[in-house]
């Protein structure tokens, strides 16, 4: 990065680094493939060659240096080995430059040490690869193994580019000349001296995947994130190069506690200039709360002066019961949306925090914070509430954790997933988790298909233009749909949305376009959809009520969370945390339960599942005395059919005989309500009332 008197300056555009408008063509990483065919069968090989191919300039004139090159580039990747003598001499030039990135390289490995698939590596203008990290190399003993990333060997990559034209560049997946680095999505950024000659690129590489490049929210957001950090380590360098000439430091006296403090000061003025391309507020937060560094965007925000937000407590903008003070001071990331008070005045923000770690043994030194606004669409309330994150969700089951592994696997993705299980396990709380892991500053959208009108569930879900229909509202209404923008849409109870209104939702998934009723103009939308369900779908496409091709496209990845009963393992674990959290909420007294109700409730075979479960645990905690839960505070029905199985009543009153015999049919459809009401022959709504009747 040139440096500029004193001040660190960034001499070049961020939509010159990535983001160009190439990438928004539809299709780009296929196009690219096919491109790359074509140089290779020479169909291209014209007088003007980059006319021929719709790539930016320097990539096309690289990549044509490259095949004339005779570059192949679908060989594997070769390795060079170097004795340590010879490695000693050709790294000499080089041994302040290696100590002193080393430090602030090992500063990346800290932050993006939960990250998969990130490598990093600094290169001299030789193609020597001076640091290495992120990558499993063979082991050879007397030498030092490199992998072969020159340029007759792999083409263009991230590296060429940068030091060709002296700037920063990057390159994802198959703009890479060679199908090693396929999978990479690379950063490049040249590394000055004090004389302005190039001396080393550091580049830094994510792994990406097609569906993740398409994925443009967290696409950009990752891309924003590595490097903001990118710039921030090559500028330390340059200007701890600078400080070791001007002042003739050696490496001893850098690890001085005075020193270190000065070297933190610097860094927190040069991470100034990196993030203040964010669009988004931008905090560096102590562990005890206050502002050390703010950018234009967050002083915006929060209606102060720059100048004069440094130094004052965040957390005097939050409110009495935020999380956020505690996770900064754990040393925890968040992602939170939270009520910030502004000149007396409550406006809703997503936090997403970071902690800062300063040393080998994870110790922090307080956290990045980013203020991401809520979206907001003509003021409708677009969101529902979206409280539950992965690791709130409980349970220590072999069946659970699984499903749970799968969930946290699945988040990492940009497809369509369908949660299978019966009413009350949870559903709900797995979308929840699933949109706060994927996209946490975006909307989550939830409707529940089997609760609305038919003729009502098609304008909620696509909304409709003023005028549209009697009773309209004037100035239209945004669907659900369209609400779910940047986020997660959830569509519970799937198999209840009406066979008619399957084709339209198809569309929509594959198009990820909406049109609203009484509208011409179709709308762009980026959402995630979570589906669910407590039915059998493949046996409603067999009846020929369910669409096989919309299963297709919603089952592309399926989770079935198990019931309660199949969780014995759990089962005491849930009621333990049931009790104390409603304790706490309720401001009673810590309460106990005596292990003769517990063994009656683990025996229970809980129909309704965790939602029944804790329903009869609020019903026993408001009976129960003497701060204890004991046999006589369960509900009748649960200390009939558990204390002694062989002499259960028989149901006398009529109301009795006949919940006796919806739970009887409840069973057999594996508590399917929309197969039970019609095998009943009364509808949903009556089987639900006369279920909330005797499942507490």
């Amino acid at each position: 990065m040139k440096q500029d008197g004193n001040t660190a300056s960034i001499d070049f555009q961020w939509s010159q680094i990535f983001n160009h408008y190439f990438r928004d063509q539809p299709d780009y990483w296929n196009i690219l493939l096919r491109q790359k065919q074509a140089l290779l069968s020479q169909i291209s090989l014209i007088k003007d060659k980059k006319s021929k191919f719709n790539l930016p300039e320097p990539l096309a004139q690289s990549w044509f240096k490259s095949y004339e090159l005779g570059v192949d580039p679908y060989a594997s990747l070769k390795y060079i080995h170097i004795d340590n003598k010879t490695w000693s001499q050709a790294t000499r030039a080089s041994n302040e430059l290696i100590g002193i990135a080393e430090d602030y390289l090992g500063y990346i490995n800290k932050i993006f040490q939960i990250q998969e698939g990130l490598e990093y590596y600094l290169e001299d203008p030789h193609e020597t690869i001076l640091i290495l990290s992120g990558r499993n190399l063979p082991k050879v003993s007397n030498c030092v193994v490199r992998p072969d990333f020159s340029f007759k060997s792999t083409g263009t990559r991230s590296y060429t580019l940068a030091i060709t034209h002296k700037k920063p560049f990057n390159l994802i997946g198959p703009e890479h000349y060679s199908e090693i680095f396929k999978y990479s999505n690379a950063f490049s950024l040249p590394v000055f001296d004090t004389n302005q000659q190039i001396i080393a690129i550091l580049t830094i590489s994510k792994k990406i995947t097609e569906n993740e490049f398409r994925n443009k929210y967290m696409y950009n957001q990752t891309n924003m994130f590595i490097f903001s950090m990118a710039v921030f380590i090559v500028i330390a360098i340059e200007n701890m190069l600078k400080l070791n000439k001007t002042k003739k430091m050696s490496r001893t006296m850098h690890s001085d506690l005075e020193n270190k403090d000065a070297e933190l000061k610097r860094m927190l003025n040069i991470a100034r200039c990196a993030i203040e391309s964010k669009e988004n507020g931008v905090l560096v937060v102590k562990d005890e709360g206050i502002i050390k560094m703010a950018n234009t965007r967050s002083a915006s925000i929060l209606n102060h002066e720059r100048e004069n937000l440094v130094g004052k407590d965040f957390i005097g903008f939050l409110q009495n019961k935020s999380q956020i003070h505690k996770m900064i001071q754990l040393g925890k990331p968040f992602q939170l949306l939270e009520t910030l008070l502004i000149d007396n005045e409550k406006k809703e923000y997503y936090l997403c925090g970071e902690p800062i770690y300063i040393n080998k043994s994870k110790e922090t030194q307080g956290s990045i914070i980013t203020i991401r606004p809520k979206p907001n669409i003509h003021n409708e309330n677009t969101t529902s509430p979206c409280r539950w994150r992965f690791q709130d969700i409980i349970g220590k089951s072999t069946s659970f954790t699984k499903a749970l592994d799968q969930a946290k696997a699945f988040s990492k993705t940009s497809e369509n997933i369908l949660l299978i299980g019966e009413s009350g396990v949870g559903k709900d709380i797995f979308a929840q988790a699933i949109h706060n892991a994927s996209r946490p500053c975006g909307p989550f959208v939830a409707i529940n298909c089997a609760a609305l009108p038919r003729s009502l569930l098609v304008s909620e879900l696509f909304g409709y233009e003023s005028g549209s229909f009697t009773g309209a509202k004037s100035q239209g209404h945004i669907g659900k749909i369209e609400q779910a923008n940047n986020g997660t849409l959830f569509l519970d109870e799937i198999g209840d949305m009406p066979l008619e209104l399957q084709a339209t939702f198809l569309r929509v998934l594959e198009d990820k376009a909406v049109t609203r009723i009484g509208g011409k103009n179709y709308r762009k939308i980026d959402f995630r959809l979570v589906a669910a369900t407590n039915q059998d779908l493949e046996q409603k496409v067999k009846d020929k009520v369910f669409r096989e091709d919309l299963l297709f496209r919603l089952s592309v990845l399926t989770i079935k969370i198990p019931p309660l009963r199949d969780r014995d393992n759990d089962i005491e674990l849930l009621a333990r945390k049931f009790i104390n959290k409603y304790c706490d909420n309720n401001s009673k007294e810590k309460m106990h339960i005596s292990n003769e109700a517990m063994e009656l409730i683990k025996k229970y075979h809980w129909p309704g599942n965790i939602r029944q479960l804790q329903n009869v645990l609020i019903y026993a905690i408001n009976l129960s005395k003497d701060n204890i839960i004991t046999e006589k505070d369960l509900p009748d029905k649960i200390r009939i059919q558990c204390s002694d199985p062989g002499q259960k009543k028989e149901p006398t009153r009529l109301d009795d005989i006949e919940n006796s015999i919806i739970k009887k049919h409840l069973e057999k459809n594996r508590f399917n309500v929309s197969k039970t009401a019609k095998e009943m022959g009364i509808s949903k709504s009556t089987l639900y009332r006369r279920m909330k009747s005797f499942m507490y």
